[in-house]
Formats: C-alpha cells, sequence, structure tokens
C-alpha cells in the first residue's frame, strides 16, 4: 500500500479537507492567512502528500467561490501560492 493509500484508509484526507473548511468559514479573513499556512506546514511534516493538500485547497476554494465568500477565497489562493512556491522563500511550503 502506498503512503496515499494508508492515508486515504485512515480517512486523513476527509479530515485535512474538513480542517481546512472549518479555518476558512470561521476565522475571519484578515486573519486566516498563517493558521491556514501553520496546518498546511503541520500536516506536511506529518508526511501528508503535497499533491493531496493542494487538492484539498483546491476543493475548498471552490466552496468559497460558490458561497461568494471572496475574501476568504483570496487568502486560501495566497497560501495555495505559497505550497506552490509562488512566494517569497521565508512563506514557502
Amino acid at each position: 500500500m502506498c503512503d496515499n493509500e494508508v492515508m486515504s484508509a485512515m480517512g486523513l484526507g476527509e479530515d485535512v479537507r474538513q480542517r481546512l473548511f472549518e479555518l476558512a468559514e470561521t476565522i475571519p479573513p484578515a486573519r486566516l492567512m498563517f493558521p491556514l499556512r501553520d496546518f498546511a506546514r503541520q500536516v506536511l511534516a506529518e508526511g501528508y502528500p503535497p499533491e493531496q493538500l493542494l487538492a484539498d485547497f483546491e476543493y475548498v476554494r471552490s466552496e468559497l467561490r460558490e458561497s461568494d465568500e471572496e475574501a476568504r477565497e483570496d487568502v486560501v489562493m495566497d497560501v495555495m501560492d505559497f505550497l506552490y512556491g509562488w512566494s517569497s522563500s521565508h512563506m514557502k511550503l
């Protein structure tokens, strides 16, 4: 079983996506960037696949867009930029 299959079997992917969504919906947009970035850094350090984390962020972003939550969506996209490496070196994940 590969790492992705193990994490999927454990339900970790669903937990990560749910936690991202909870953070994005409950923290005011002006204070959201660092909690999202810290959470991303934590799950990556625990071995969560970067590709899956990007997919989870994309899912949350699309849900926020459908809900017309532009400010929250912008913050999610900023953290996605950190994951892609499209940021200053001290912010990359």
